[in-house]
């Protein structure tokens, strides 16, 4: 039996499940208990903060104790508040756990009684088949290369790494893949700069094994995405680097924002199974032509990472989540309203709220203070870039006045005065 976890963004979808979970309890208790059955059945259960706090996603054993907790009201009345009346109906309906009730807001399959447990159980089989979009198994295998080990190999070093392993997949980034597997929608990566976003999304990409793959991204990190695929990457995909050409039969497709710009209207037209845009940031100003451009491409599944969502001030952010999630972040009045931007409010309102959407709808960030003892004292790392046939020239020439040095101090002078040259 799969422990499922929910992702239940809105009301219609938390409702949807609590339905499930009440009407087979319902049948379990119909024999033995007609009228509370049929009260039961026919109460509507409604959508509140308590009854699922963490929107985005939860174990859905632990919110069908949740929904038992809501029912149990029901049955005996809101006057019965946590109540010896109250807790003999949670009991009744299948919560077998002896401690106080009104303050437990999490629970584990011991908590319940067995009966109830299998019943559970096949409500959630139930929803899973009907509502496969919004039911995810949290223990999913993320595939990596066999040269790539995770923190769980059993003689890992955060600084020394292991001995069959060349580099190693810390906690907080299978936590992070994770979170972004759990989510049905877009995903903002946010987490700050120096925590492996890149590797994140490469493994999000194994997970899921999308079909055809649009990476934006300034022009320097092109080569390192091209790296990140041949270094992480478990699917034999045809990546290619666009430059002066671009041939989008590929199966990857990695391009800076200034050449996407150029090949726009080919882009747009083309079917993408998951889009990344990489330092998101640069999208900010809505009326860029690199963001119209990028905004008018769309995806299966969209990914913007960025570890400065906010560069300057709240409203830069709102063309980037409006893009990812238009259904919670539709219009720039309302976010304007809410959260402050322009005027005396440049500096914004109410962020912790801001903070807290964001994070209930599309974002996953975490700060580099909050994983700093799964980090490395120290990280190197070679950055390739592209660079202009003259400056090409010149390494060139440098290679061969280096290769032509025999060690004596005429030679030695001769080069430097090159290089200065």
């Amino acid at each position: 039996m799969i422990d499922y976890h929910v992702r239940l963004t809105n009301q219609r979808d938390l409702e949807a499940f609590a339905n499930y979970i009440k009407d087979a309890l319902c049948v379990r208790i119909g024999a033995s208990e007609h009228f509370s059955s049929i009260r039961l059945s026919g109460a509507p259960l409604r959508y509140n903060d308590f009854m699922h706090p963490n929107k985005h996603a939860s174990d859905a054993i632990s919110l069908a104790g949740v929904v038992i907790h809501e029912m149990a009201h029901v049955l005996v009345g809101v006057q019965q508040n946590h109540n010896d009346h109250w807790s003999d109906a949670c009991k009744a309906l299948g919560i077998a756990c002896g401690e106080p009730l009104e303050h437990k807001v999490s629970f584990t399959p011991p908590d319940f009684d067995a009966d109830a447990l299998r019943v559970i159980r096949q409500a959630i089989e139930r929803f899973a088949k009907d509502y496969p979009d919004l039911v995810y198994d949290p223990n999913m295998v993320i595939p990596w290369p066999s040269h790539v080990g995770t923190y769980e190999c059993p003689d890992y070093n955060v600084d020394n790494g292991c001995a069959k392993h060349k580099v190693h997949v810390m906690k907080f980034q299978i936590d992070g893949i994770r979170e972004m597997l759990a989510r049905q929608g877009n995903v903002l990566l946010a987490d700050e700069m120096g925590t492996g976003k890149t590797v994140e999304a490469m493994g999000y990409i194994n997970a899921t094994h999308p079909t055809r793959i649009l990476v934006g991204c300034p022009n320097n990190a092109k080569l390192v995405w091209k790296r990140h695929f041949e270094r992480f990457c478990v699917w034999d995909y045809d990546v290619e680097v666009a430059y002066t050409q671009l041939y989008t039969f590929s199966d990857v497709v990695i391009m800076n924002y200034e050449a996407m710009v150029k090949w726009g209207d080919v882009l747009k037209k083309d079917q993408w199974d998951l889009v990344i845009y990489d330092e998101g940031h640069y999208l900010k100003s809505p009326n860029a032509k690199r963001s119209r451009t990028a905004y008018a491409i769309h995806g299966t599944k969209a990914i913007i990472i960025t570890g400065t969502p906010i560069v300057n001030y709240p409203y830069e952010l709102f063309p980037l989540i409006h893009y990812l999630d238009r259904n919670n972040w539709p219009e720039y009045g309302r976010f304007e309203a809410q959260f402050g931007s322009r005027s005396s409010e440049r500096l914004g309102r109410n962020l912790n709220r801001l903070n807290s959407m964001l994070r209930a709808t599309i974002m996953t960030r975490r700060l580099k203070k909050d994983v700093l003892a799964e980090l490395p004292r120290k990280r190197r790392q070679i950055i390739e870039f592209e660079t202009s046939p003259e400056v090409r020239q010149l390494i060139e020439q440098e290679i061969k006045l280096f290769e032509g040095m025999h060690g004596d101090n005429a030679a030695q002078v001769a080069f430097l005065n090159a290089l200065r040259n």
